[in-house]
C-alpha cells in the first residue's frame, strides 16, 4: 500500500471504506498506516479508538521528534505567519511546509457531458 493517493488521508478513506465493508483487520492496519505517516490526522486516531479501544497506545502514536509534530509547534510558537502549514507528500512520507513555501494548487476544469 505504499502508493495510495493523497498518503495519509488516502490511507484514512481506504482503512474508512474496509471499516464499512466490515473489514476490520485491514482497517485497523491503514488507520494505523495513516497515523504513522501524519499523526495530526486525528479522525483515523478516532476510528482505531472505536475498533480496539484496549489496543491502542497513545504513546507509541504521537511522538514528539515527528516532522508533522514539529512543524505544527514551530507554527504554534510563530504565530506571525499569515496562514498554517500545510502538510504535503514526498516519498511516502508527510511534511509541513510552511505558508512561504507553499506551491499554489492548479484547478481542474472539469468536463460537462
Amino acid at each position: 500500500m505504499a502508493n495510495v493517493p493523497n498518503g495519509p488521508a488516502g490511507l484514512y478513506l481506504l482503512a474508512y471504506a474496509q471499516e464499512q465493508q466490515g473489514n476490520q483487520v485491514d482497517a485497523v492496519k491503514h488507520y494505523n498506516q495513516a497515523l504513522i505517516q501524519d499523526p495530526t490526522l486525528w479522525c483515523a486516531y478516532e476510528r482505531l479508538c472505536k475498533l480496539q479501544p484496549s489496543q491502542v497506545d497513545p504513546a507509541n502514536l504521537f511522538k514528539e521528534n515527528h516532522r508533522a509534530i514539529n512543524c505544527l509547534n514551530q507554527y504554534i510558537i510563530n504565530q506571525d505567519e499569515q496562514s498554517p502549514p500545510t502538510l504535503v507528500q514526498k516519498n511516502n512520507s508527510a511534511e509541513m511546509l510552511p505558508p512561504q513555501q507553499q506551491q499554489p494548487v492548479p484547478l481542474r476544469a472539469s468536463k460537462e457531458n
